[in-house]
């Protein structure tokens, strides 16, 4: 199943560089990270990604510690320091979680007029890190919102992260 998946990904992908929708530098980031590497004994598994815990004592902490993984999960897709002026783009998009951090659904709450497909490349940015750990332990919704923002590369910086 994981193989039908990886091509569909890789058909719409090749599509989307035809058309000239998508920057073919940026394929690396449209694919997961590989987790497991050939070794002369079998395979050797990397431990996923530190997921926001259980600890975060309110949304607001659990957003931070989300954006951290999403960052993480994404690295080749982000740029660090001054946020450029103008920003290419600013998509913003809705996550809404299950209990066990998983995703329940995003939602666009703002398509960008310059470089709508920027709201393609952050929910792949957040399919990619998720899932994000529980929030059982959190007051219903598990709703929040994350602002995306692009530089002219189509790479971007979130705004929960910002000074």
């Amino acid at each position: 199943m994981q193989f039908v998946k990886r091509i569909v990904v890789i058909a719409a992908t090749v599509g989307l560089v035809a058309c000239g929708s998508i920057d073919s530098s940026q394929l690396g980031t449209l694919f997961p990270t590989r987790t497991t590497y050939p070794t002369p004994a079998g395979y050797m598994t990397l431990p996923p990604a530190a997921s926001p815990s259980a600890n975060a004592p309110d949304m607001l902490a659990y957003r931070v510690q989300v954006a951290k993984k999403i960052m993480q999960a994404n690295s080749g897709a982000t740029f660090s320091g001054a946020l450029p002026d103008p920003m290419a783009s600013i998509p913003i998009i809705e996550i809404s979680l299950n209990a066990d951090g998983s995703i329940r659904g995003l939602d666009v709450t703002r398509t960008p007029r310059f470089q709508p497909q920027t709201v393609q490349l952050a929910m792949t940015a957040i399919r990619l890190a998720s899932p994000f750990g529980s929030v059982a332990h959190l007051p219903q919704p598990w709703v929040f919102n994350e602002t995306f923002l692009f530089n002219d590369d189509l790479q971007f910086q979130l705004h929960s992260l910002q000074p």
